[in-house]
């Protein structure tokens, strides 16, 4: 996944900021609850192009894991949200 685009939200998500992160609904009513960092990483697959991208955009947060294991924990996100349907390929 590292060369590819990230995938980008698809339409018709609602997201709402809660105490443990934020709160993701699709029409269909399907939902899921990202922890803080699961939050910061669906903020920025919009203005982010490859997980490398990511990955620098995420180590400057304090008290973010090492690279490697940043890109680990964010590729495990990425792949769960693609799995619920929540993200689509970027063309």
């Amino acid at each position: 996944m590292s060369g590819q685009k990230l995938p980008t939200p698809v339409k018709g998500v609602v997201e709402q900021d809660v105490n443990e992160g934020m709160l993701l609904l699709r029409e269909t009513g399907e939902y899921l609850l990202l922890n803080k960092m699961g939050a910061r990483i669906w903020r920025e697959l919009n203005s982010t192009d490859s997980l490398s991208e990511l990955v620098t955009k995420l180590s400057t947060i304090l008290n973010a894991p090492e690279p490697g294991e940043l890109k680990k924990q964010a590729s495990q996100f990425i792949e769960k949200i693609v799995d619920a349907g929540f993200v689509e390929e970027r063309f």
